[in-house]
């Protein structure tokens, strides 16, 4: 579900051009060596989440980079 999101997020940030999104996910699948079924249902799962956890995938990959940052400013190492 995870992969869902983020290809959604990056499709709607225009990233992959005006790709239609079928072929993103196809790209993607074999990219990944995996095939992506069902990912209009599963992105419904992720649409029908309570408000504050819709994006919690995406939300986790902001917090973690921004953390990573503060530690690159502060001068800690990873």
């Amino acid at each position: 579900m995870e992969l869902v999101e983020l290809v959604y997020a990056l499709h709607e940030a225009g990233c992959f051009g005006k790709t239609p999104l079928k072929t993103v996910f196809k790209i993607i699948g074999k990219t990944f060596d995996c095939e992506i079924e069902n990912y209009y249902r599963l992105f419904w799962d992720v649409r029908n989440r309570a408000a504050e956890d819709r994006a919690f995938f995406l939300n986790k990959l902001q917090k973690t980079l921004s953390e990573k940052f503060i530690r690159m400013d502060s001068g800690a190492r990873s």
